[in-house]
């Protein structure tokens, strides 16, 4: 296996399309956005009320869009499909106590606390982000999506329009 191999496209289902599009068009608008964060936590001087509405704006996305995976893998699960859940999930109470410590420092507007809390913790959770995305890239695109059947599938990309457990 070349390491190039990692880059590879996952195979497409026999309609052609690819059943991950909508997950992946999301991961590129998380590391899109939380490369922001990271470049407006190493700025020289943070805006808080912008850093606050994006920080705040990218946590709601990312919970939503961990909705729309943890139902997508329930249903290749109960297709067959071996997954490593416990690397992928991102440890939510971990996320809550990193982002609530942020949420913390902005609205208490003290600068120097704000700085501290930046550099240290914010980075750290945007580090985190950052590498889930890749994870999660790295295990779906592993999946031979063309061996799913039409029934799974069809669940699979609806459950990325309306994740809803009643679509199990």
């Amino acid at each position: 296996m070349s390491p190039l191999d990692v880059f590879e496209k996952p195979s497409r289902t026999s309609s052609g399309e690819e059943p991950l599009e909508i997950l992946r068009r999301e991961h590129a608008i998380i590391q899109k956005h939380i490369s922001e964060l990271d470049e407006m936590t190493y700025s020289v001087s943070v805006n808080v009320r912008d850093f606050s509405f994006l920080f705040k704006e990218v946590l709601k996305f990312l919970e939503a869009h961990e909705e729309k995976e943890e139902l997508m893998i329930e249903a290749l699960a109960e297709a067959g499909v071996e997954i490593p859940v416990d690397n992928l999930k991102l440890k939510h109470g971990e996320i809550k106590e990193k982002s609530d410590a942020v949420l913390k420092a902005l609205d208490g507007g003290n600068e120097e606390e704000i700085r501290s809390v930046l550099y240290g913790v914010c980075a750290e959770l945007v580090d985190r982000i950052k590498a889930h995305v890749l994870a999660e890239e790295h295990v779906f695109d592993k999946i031979d999506w063309g061996k799913l059947d039409k029934k799974t599938l069809d669940r699979i990309k609806l459950l990325q329009i309306v994740p809803s457990r009643k679509l199990l």
